[in-house]
């Protein structure tokens, strides 16, 4: 009975250990990405009666998770608009340990060794990436849960519940569906024409979200995925066969960090062993083997943005897979070598662990100071200076939209259909600024201080395309203020630029 208790017990350890490494981290870092702030705002509005909406008076579909808009509301209403931070950091959380668990479970089911499913299960939240995407209110973890869940309903044979979790999945983000599209393949393979009968549940569970946003928005797919596929093609120039560019790709998603914990070359060796050992033994764990290389891969064809909070998806699926890879290729040693390689490897894992680890709390930290000190500050300046029913140009719309609480004009389109329209007719980058500028006319706009100095488009390209253009804007706006982030960083100086016919008294260049 003590020998069956054993494993339990050391999952439990590895996962309270792992929630302990999440907790601490927030504690010391107040880490808050700067898209979390954009669904805490939606959160807060549709708690306080504004509906679905950034601001009041824009409704407009510019987050990617419903469900996690949703939940965060609920929280907002219960505890105040306050609660959303230590709300999404708690739910994130339980999510994670969903996630830790699926995902030992899914190893010890296809007999991975008790140790390497309970490092698998640390792993999900020591991974250093994970220490920044895991704590900083997103819905990323609580995607990965969701992922993790269908996975280890699929291989215990639970259709119904990997259908249920991938249709959540859907709701937290909708790029998920790439991996509902692989867990329902598998499931098709498995159990034949019943997956209809799981499709069917998850389109029941897809079927009120579908239809409200229709009737609402006319479409369910979110105005920000239309905005960057409509915007990010057009400034976001690079040649898909250029090396270099594929380079900065695989670097981001593919396998090199997508399975390698801190991008050690050992990465590479136990990712392939696991997912050779996956498709050998017709395994579900193809799944994540795939998705890890596919779903980079897709944004990668698609010119999509290298953030680093999407690669939390295809990372856990390659953490996954490296561990059974880790598993597989002890099991091809001789039996008296296994344990010190085991122990050996895992050594050296555990330190690459620990020792990045510890590092990248202290730039999770940096990092967070320099949002505080620099695009808080700017959103905080703007509430102060501005009329009520001013209109902000930006394209870093979460701290500075936040505390600037007034309407946005997001450049980047993603709350901002208007901008959008003007992309698809304008295309180039320094266009729609332009655009943005002479049409929409902003009270202010708020701009790196390099896009300006060395007429540099944060997108791509230049911000003005002829002096004619750059002496319009100077005719038009003069800067008012500009902050410098506390710690030096490659975009840490931003200026406030403002109508002249507007400036306030205050203004201090």
């Amino acid at each position: 009975m003590a020998e069956q208790q054993r494993p339990d017990a050391l999952l439990a350890g590895a996962i309270l250990l792992g929630a302990l490494t999440w907790i601490g981290t927030e504690l010391l870092t107040g880490n808050a990405l700067e898209d979390a702030l954009i669904t805490y705002r939606y959160a807060q509005n549709l708690a306080g009666g504004e509906g679905y909406v950034f601001h009041a008076g824009n409704a407009v579909q510019g987050t990617t998770t419903p469900l996690m808009t949703m939940l965060l509301a609920v929280v907002a209403f219960l505890f105040g608009d306050g609660a959303v931070f230590w709300g999404s950091d708690l739910i994130n959380v339980s999510f994670g340990v969903m996630a830790a668990w699926c995902s030992a479970q899914v190893l010890l089911h296809v007999g991975v060794n008790r140790w390497i499913a309970a490092f698998a299960a640390f792993a999900v939240f020591a991974e250093p990436n994970f220490l920044l995407f895991g704590t900083g209110g997103m819905e990323t973890p609580v995607a990965v849960g969701w992922m993790a869940l269908s996975l280890w309903a699929t291989v215990t044979g639970r259709l119904h519940l990997a259908a249920a979790a991938s249709a959540l999945l859907v709701l937290t983000r909708i790029d998920g569906i790439a991996w509902a599209g692989l867990i329902a393949l598998e499931n098709a393979r498995r159990h034949g024409w019943r997956v209809l009968l799981a499709a069917a549940l998850g389109a029941a569970i897809l079927a009120p979200w579908l239809i409200w946003a229709t009737l609402h928005w006319g479409t369910p797919i979110p105005h920000s995925a239309i905005a960057k596929d409509a915007i990010q093609p057009a400034v976001l120039d690079y040649d898909l066969l250029s090396p270099g560019a594929f380079a900065k790709w695989a670097r981001w998603g593919l396998p090199p960090s997508a399975a390698s914990w801190a991008r050690l070359p050992m990465g590479w060796i136990l990712f392939g062993f696991g997912a050779w050992w996956a498709v050998k033994n017709r395994s579900a764990l193809w799944v994540p083997a795939a998705f890890a290389v596919v779903f980079p891969a897709l944004f990668y064809l698609r010119h999509g943005p290298r953030f680093g909070w999407y690669l939390m998806p295809p990372a856990w699926a390659g953490v996954v897979v490296g561990f059974l890879g880790l598993w597989a290729g002890l099991e091809m040693l001789k039996a008296e070598r296994r344990r010190p390689v085991g122990v050996l490897v895992g050594a050296v894992m555990l330190l690459s662990f620990v020792g990045l680890g510890v590092r990248k709390v202290s730039i999770i930290q940096t990092l967070q100071e320099n949002e505080v000190g620099l695009r808080q500050a700017v959103g905080e300046w703007l509430n102060e200076v501005s009329p009520a029913d001013a209109t902000i140009a930006m394209e870093a719309i979460g701290y500075q939209g936040y505390y600037a609480d007034r309407a946005v004009i997001d450049i980047a389109g993603l709350v901002s259909p208007e901008v959008v329209a003007i992309a698809r007719e304008d295309g180039a980058s320094h266009a729609i600024f332009n655009r943005i500028v002479v049409d929409l006319h902003p009270y202010a706009v708020v701009l790196r201080a390099h896009e300006v100095e060395e007429n540099r488009h944060f997108h791509g390209g230049p911000l003005f395309a002829t002096d004619e253009e750059r002496a319009d804007f100077d005719s038009r706006y003069a800067r008012a203020r500009r902050f410098t982030a506390p710690h030096e960083s490659k975009n840490g100086v931003i200026d406030v630029y403002i109508r002249r016919d507007a400036l306030p008294l205050s203004a201090n260049p």
